[in-house]
């Protein structure tokens, strides 16, 4: 009877030890109303104790592209200072409608006053330029940024993440130096939070990142592995789950080995965005072009790249850089098809879009693609000059009834 009596006790010992352990390992989240994991940047917010509603708007900029559209209502309808004009351009950025957040970030930027406010201003500035393309304010906006006295742990530990990640765009460390800074940065955030979240999953997916691009192995996909569960066990945010499933396509894309878990990366990524974000939104079009480029240059299976790149198409008259690319990467299929009627409509449509936004051409590339088409794909008895006036005006008339009208530039055609 004793010894029965002796084993229940032991039991509920080692019961209550088992549940204290997992009690004391609960893991407690840090507030994360003031920055937000972007796929490029970790975006910065200007805090505000006294306006619970300015904080409940920033709250939803997490949120996907109709909460966001909502937000900005609401944000348009408050006074403007540096930090609602701050909160507008991440917005907008988070729309990846780069125009809007570039001239709210300006704004934000012009009206700050703390270090803080300018700190939020100009990293969020630097994640916008990215996208653009504008690589000198990139670094300029980055640079700026993490040079101001920031007293906030944390907002200083995600100026050195992001500048970390600015080095290694510029290729300006080693391999093993983006490693050992990220893992530095990882600790940080234990020590500072008393758990890694999600700035430590940010600083995972640069380690991967570092792994991918310097060294080629599959080492970096435990790390992305990393990030997703960490992603997984705090915020659970959608946008980060995606992006990190679509940078795992990336790299497993580029061994014709890997296609399927390519294309297993890739259809996870634009699940989570289909059931997640507006159906327009910039990262879906773009998951779907990656995804056809797969099928286009891997498989060769250019019937279902055409199907993914109309899919962007289809929805991108906000995204005229990226419609321009896709279109490019169309024709390319359709010269795997051997169709180059269809070929040449791709050209002309890229090439209308290029002259119609003005996109920078230093190499003249953009403008090469209509004469090789001219030269290599028809046979007209036009001279160069009224065939390509010809095939301009029916790539506007096609891109306006796809799209509606198509806006000129301030500058017109």
């Amino acid at each position: 009877m004793m010894r029965k009596c002796f084993k229940y006790l032991a039991f509920i010992f080692i019961i209550s030890i088992l549940l204290t352990g997992c009690h004391k390992r609960t893991l407690t989240l840090a507030d994360d109303t003031w920055y937000i994991v972007d796929n490029n940047w970790i975006l910065m917010l200007c805090e505000e104790a006294e306006q619970e509603n300015y904080k409940g708007l920033v709250t939803q900029l997490k949120e996907n592209g109709d909460v966001l559209n909502s937000v900005i209502e609401q944000l348009q309808g408050m006074e403007r200072d540096a930090k609602t004009e701050n909160a507008l351009g991440v917005a907008y950025l988070r729309l990846r409608k780069f125009d809007d957040a570039e001239r709210h970030l300006k704004a934000a930027l012009d009206l700050s006053v703390t270090e803080e406010e300018k700190a939020c201003a100009l990293t969020n500035l630097s994640e916008c330029c990215l996208y653009q393309d504008k690589r000198d304010e990139v670094d300029l906006y980055a640079e700026e940024a993490y040079e101001k006295d920031i007293s906030d742990p944390v907002k200083r530990l995600i100026l050195d993440t992001n500048m970390l990640k600015k080095k290694y765009l510029n290729s300006e460390l080693s391999y093993k130096q983006v490693i050992k800074t990220a893992k530095k940065l990882i600790k940080r955030e234990r020590k500072l939070l008393g758990s890694n979240q999600a700035i430590g999953a940010y600083n995972y997916y640069m380690i991967a990142l570092a792994d991918f691009n310097y060294v080629g192995n599959d080492a970096g996909i435990n790390y992305m592995k990393k990030a997703l569960q960490l992603n997984q066990n705090t915020y659970q945010y959608k946008s980060v789950e995606a992006n990190l499933y679509l940078e795992m396509g990336n790299y497993y894309s580029n061994n014709s080995e890997n296609f399927d878990k390519a294309l297993k990366c890739y259809n996870k990524c634009i699940e989570i965005l289909e059931n997640w974000q507006a159906s327009n939104h910039y990262d879906l079009l773009f998951a779907y072009g990656r995804r056809g480029a797969l099928y286009s240059f891997i498989s060769q299976d250019q019937y279902k790249a055409i199907e993914d790149y109309e899919k962007a198409l289809a929805q991108c008259s906000s995204y005229p850089e990226l419609a321009y690319s896709t279109y490019i990467e169309l024709a390319w299929a359709y010269e795997n098809l051997k169709q180059p009627e269809q070929e040449v409509k791709c050209y002309a449509r890229a090439y209308y879009l290029w002259q119609h936004e003005g996109f920078n051409d230093p190499f003249g590339r953009y403008k090469d693609m209509l004469i090789y088409a001219y030269k290599n794909l028809v046979q007209t008895d036009l001279d160069y000059e009224n065939w390509s006036q010809e095939q301009l005006k029916q790539a506007e008339t096609d891109l306006k009834e796809k799209w509606g009208e198509v806006k000129s530039d301030e500058n017109g055609l």
